[in-house]
């Protein structure tokens, strides 16, 4: 089948990305097993763009909500609805400013694979301990300002592979004691204005690049990564509606595993 590695890879990352088990984890553990050629900064904004859509079109009422609030203060009024945009603000900018000082300092380094693979197995232990200790009290309304500050710094640390974006913030909205649907909610709107800067910051860099651009292949790429992580994402709210993160946490520390595996016992794929 023509892209195989193409329709594969984004299936993978339109998964991993909103769920809480970490994408740079999964995507080393496939290139360490097949041989399959790095696709370029191109692709890897489709697979964004393609995310950035499921994410929107799921919680659309939320994001029209946050519209109607940002028109109205736009036009000088005051709209009590607009606390969510202010709790994702305040949110994005410090794990921006994190992002930025870590992967100048650290991302390079902690992106061996070994690394990646005790990330992925230290980060399960900690959510899994936080979402059984975590009580279960607090809507996503009763979001205080430094609350959404504290997810959004450690959120930050999501650049180095094996945390998971989503994973440490819903980790940090269970010790804050809200409910595991509400955890999640926030986490994945707190992704959103990073999923698009990243897209926009890769298109960039594979421009730059000289990158050609394959059409057919991008549009394979956001097709298939938006509706992976629509469905994703579905599954996740429907699961914690009824469920813990333990079965997250239980796939992060067999996936962590296989990796130890893969790189003490077995040989890379030869290229």
């Amino acid at each position: 089948m023509p892209n195989i590695d193409i329709l594969i890879m984004a299936i993978i990352r339109g998964a991993a990305e909103v769920l809480p088990v970490d994408f740079g984890a999964h995507g080393l553990l496939v290139a360490w097993l097949i041989c399959w050629p790095d696709r370029g900064q191109q692709m890897a904004a489709a697979a964004d763009g393609g995310i950035l859509l499921a994410l929107v079109l799921y919680f659309w009422r939320d994001m029209g909500q946050m519209l109607r609030s940002l028109i109205r203060i736009l036009r000088g009024k005051r709209d009590p609805n607009a606390r969510l945009i202010a709790q994702i603000l305040l949110g994005s900018l410090p794990a921006f400013a994190i992002v930025f000082v870590l992967r100048q300092v650290l991302a390079v380094e902690l992106a061996q694979p070994i690394y990646v693979a005790v990330l992925l197995v230290a980060f399960a232990v900690v959510l899994y301990v936080a979402d059984q200790v975590g009580l279960t009290v607090r809507r996503l309304e009763q979001m205080k300002t430094g609350q959404a500050i504290v997810v959004g710094l450690f959120q930050g640390l999501a650049v180095l592979p094996g945390v998971s974006r989503i994973g440490i913030a819903a980790t940090v909205g269970r010790i804050l004691g809200y409910e595991r649907t509400e955890a999640a909610r926030f986490a994945l709107l707190l992704t959103i204005p990073w999923i698009a800067s990243s897209g926009l910051y890769r298109a960039y860099l594979g421009w730059t690049a000289g990158e050609a651009v394959d059409g057919e292949a991008m549009l394979l790429t956001a097709a298939v990564a938006a509706i992976t992580a629509f469905i994703a994402t579905a599954f996740l709210m429907y699961w914690l509606r009824r469920g813990t993160f333990t079965v997250f946490a239980v796939y992060r520390v067999l996936l962590g595993g296989a990796l130890i595996y893969a790189l003490t016992a077995l040989a890379p794929a030869s290229c």
